[in-house]
């Protein structure tokens, strides 16, 4: 495919009219750099008022064919003439791709940003694509496309050259104009259109017929990530310069994120091996959460603790192993925003593996649930998962764009990366969760938070073989415990019951209880009941 950036559009125009233009044409006689821009098409500037580039064509359509707006739509000729033809080419669909597919248009229509599946983010890379229809007469033949976008009083214009031969096809970029967007030329207040022209600029379709529609663009702040390399049976995880580009690649690739911002921490040695079988993953997870806390991370910040216990990923995973862990976080528990998981062993391998590993276990930090494929327990499958077929055993159902590999990702064989099956991707029901999850985290309020009066809790741990214990107490303003844990006495009688929340790991059981400690000391009471979460009683 060709495509070129605004800074080539005016040397196009000046190439293919002759005329001496430089940079992109938006308004009538000048171009952004105040050079004269290539004469119109028809002659004169019967677009102006803000509408730059070429003006309509006069009536009776373009040299060629007939032009038109998106809907496809002519005018009707004077009373008695013969009926006006239908265009040779309209403009069928607008879609705009950051992660997934945006519809933008279809049949000519707007498509309200309300309808949307998943958010368009702005600041953050994007790419267009034009779908058009053929008439029975058109004939195939190079053609440039032009995608117009307005921010505040600045215009900037992507050319697309195509030659058309046929209808577009979703599975075929070629057969479509695309149109790459850089991240600082999408803002909130962006608005765009889309123009078909003939090669000497002769107008054949736009979008809107008039004027610009905004692209309906959400701002939000970068993911903030704070890695934390694990000595495990004394090996540490590879975190250079090539390790890092690839793990901030894969999270701007399947986040709602205009930039991933990462820094490591320094190495942290586990005292106890960490092993395949699960093996002290369960002490390494508590770490990260203990770390984060100490370091009194601010609300967006995440922590991933990085293991690789093994010189290299064979060793360490010759059959099956687990590669990582984490609580499935509630909304407003700033303190879960962590997660641990395999990282680059140290002779260099597993690093495919490393980066699907953050973004699966990062989500649940981010309160994603598994997706149903690849999961021997349904129970630990989300239960709001989309029912529909096109989500069908974790399927992403949409199509979605890869930048760094510059192709198309299919709806089908895609598995949603919150899955444990491949190939990976991301579904528009993660996608758009993700990015309510982060939106919350964001607009969380420093000023309110000081305001509200912590709570003594006691946290009971639950481990995945089933044990119990207690961690640090912890004091957290205003935390929900919609539920309720029995209090035994030493018959294991049940004399009170206290609010509780349960927060479980992402697979297994085990999980964390969190109990207000002055709803405890109920008289008689000697341990709390953790049965109903897979654990025991514990002493109180």
């Amino acid at each position: 495919m060709a495509i070129r950036s605004a800074s080539s559009w005016g040397a196009a125009l000046a190439f293919l009219t002759g005329a001496a233009a430089v940079g992109v044409s938006t308004g009538c006689g000048e171009s952004e750099k105040g050079a004269a821009v290539a004469p119109q098409a028809q002659g004169g500037c019967g677009d102006c008022g803000g509408e730059g580039g070429a003006s309509e064509p006069p009536a009776g359509g373009a040299p060629g064919g007939s032009s038109s707006g998106g809907s496809g739509q002519v005018g009707a000729g004077d009373a008695g003439s013969p009926p006006a033809l239908p265009p040779e080419l309209t403009l069928d669909a607008l879609s705009i791709f950051q992660t997934l597919e945006i519809p933008l248009m279809a049949d000519g229509r707007s498509l309200a940003v309300g309808t949307r599946a998943v958010p368009l983010v702005a600041g953050k890379r994007a790419l267009v694509r034009a779908f058009v229809e053929l008439d029975a007469r058109f004939e195939a033949r190079p053609l440039l496309g032009v995608l117009d976008i307005r921010t505040g009083e600045r215009e900037h214009s992507v050319l697309s050259e195509r030659i058309i031969s046929g209808p577009s096809a979703p599975d075929d970029l070629a057969s479509t104009f695309v149109f790459e967007v850089a991240a600082e030329d999408l803002a909130a207040d962006s608005a765009y259109r889309v123009r078909v022209l003939e090669t000497d600029t002769t107008p054949l379709a736009r979008f809107p017929e008039t004027g610009f529609d905004d692209l309906g663009a959400r701002a939000l702040g970068p993911f903030r990530l704070v890695l934390v390399p694990y000595v495990a049976n004394g090996f540490t995880p590879k975190t250079g310069e090539a390790e890092l580009a690839a793990l901030r690649r894969r999270l701007l690739a399947l986040y709602p994120s205009r930039d991933v911002e990462i820094s490591v921490s320094p190495p942290v040695t586990l005292s106890y091996p960490v092993g395949a079988d699960d093996a002290g993953w369960d002490k390494a997870l508590d770490t990260i959460y203990e770390l984060r806390e100490q370091a009194a991370a601010a609300p967006e910040v995440f922590y991933y603790g990085l293991l690789a216990p093994a010189e290299s990923y064979d060793a360490y995973c010759p059959n099956s192993c687990l590669l990582g862990l984490a609580y499935i976080a509630d909304e407003r528990d700033e303190s879960e925003r962590a997660a641990i998981g395999v990282g680059v062993f140290p002779n260099g391998t597993g690093d495919g593996d490393a980066e699907d590993t953050a973004a699966h276990e990062l989500g649940h930090a981010l309160g994603r649930d598994h997706a149903p494929c690849g999961i021997s327990d349904p129970s630990d499958t989300d239960p709001d998962w989309p029912a529909d077929a096109a989500h069908k055993n974790a399927l992403i159902g949409a199509y979605g764009y890869d930048f760094e590999l510059q192709r198309l990702i299919k709806p089908r064989p895609n598995k949603d990366v919150m899955s444990y099956c491949s190939p990976a991707w991301v579904s528009e029901y993660t996608y758009a969760g993700i990015f309510d999850r982060l939106q919350a985290i964001h607009a969380e309020s420093p000023a309110a938070a000081a305001v509200q009066v912590p709570q003594a809790l006691r946290v009971a741990r639950i481990d995945r073989s089933g044990r119990s214990h207690w961690l640090a107490p912890r004091l957290k303003p205003s935390p929900s415990l919609p539920g309720k844990v029995a209090l035994l006495d030493s018959r294991e009688r049940v004399v009170a019951s206290t609010p509780a929340r349960f927060t479980r790991l992402d697979h297994g059981r085990g999980g964390k209880v969190w109990l207000p400690e002055r709803t405890l000391k109920a008289p008689g009471a000697v341990s709390v009941d953790l049965r109903p979460f897979g654990g025991g009683l514990l002493a109180l």
